[in-house]
């Protein structure tokens, strides 16, 4: 099993919740990317890198995939407007 650095996984989360539970592959990149909290110099590696994060999250029941570079966090509560 995969093994999270345990403030990636924080920030992961955050950022879920942040979104209504809803976490979005592109859009985590970018927030971890943009404001250098992920050790990369490219954002193709952080993308990837966010990728195996998130993947590593699903096999331990944190996040569900959705869809492709989509998932929710598992007992998220819903906004509803």
């Amino acid at each position: 099993m995969l093994t999270i650095d345990k403030y990636h996984k924080d920030r992961l989360i955050t950022i879920a919740k942040h979104y209504g539970g809803k976490i979005g592959q592109s859009r985590a990149t970018d927030i971890l990317f943009g404001n250098k909290l992920i050790r990369a110099r490219k954002r193709s590696t952080a993308y990837a890198m966010v990728q195996t994060y998130l993947a590593g999250m699903v096999e331990q029941g944190i996040f569900q995939k959705l869809g492709p570079g989509e998932y929710e966090l598992i007992g998220a509560q819903q906004k509803f407007a």
